[in-house]
């Protein structure tokens, strides 16, 4: 009988994990995948606002929920300011972005209390950016 439950067990282990797996949004799978058209052209200390229409959830207010990659899907160390009830505000990495260097802006669809509880496909926004000095 131990044998069974132990077989049924690690069977249900595997199954549960594979699932998970494969179906796991993998938001950064698509990042080489972007069009370089899609990029907006900032300046090297871009600072980001952003603006939720119904409020932000404050306690989703974190750098995990709001964070910047390059495109090698390194954490690029950026502030959160929170201005207001309906805006925040990204500030730049201390030495700013690296010229010619292409990022991604990721900001939780739950920070925005208007799409707080719903399900929807989209999971975050990703903005996409490149930073040139000619802006």
């Amino acid at each position: 009988m131990k044998k069974k439950t132990l077989l049924f067990s690690s069977i249900f282990t595997v199954c549960l994990s594979t699932y998970l797996y494969f179906n796991s949004p993998n938001i950064h799978q698509d990042i080489q995948q972007t069009d370089i058209d899609s990029y907006q052209t900032v300046e090297r200390n871009k600072e980001w606002v952003i603006v939720f229409d119904k409020g932000i959830n404050e306690s989703l207010l974190n750098s995990d929920n709001i964070y910047v990659l390059d495109d090698r899907n390194n954490h690029i160390p950026v502030k959160i300011q929170r201005e207001n009830n309906v805006t925040i505000k990204i500030l730049p990495p201390k030495e700013g972005y690296k010229m010619g260097s292409n990022y991604y802006l990721f900001i939780n669809n739950n920070l925005d209390l208007e799409h707080l509880g719903k399900e929807t496909q989209q999971k975050e926004y990703k903005i996409a950016f490149k930073v040139d000095k000619n802006v």
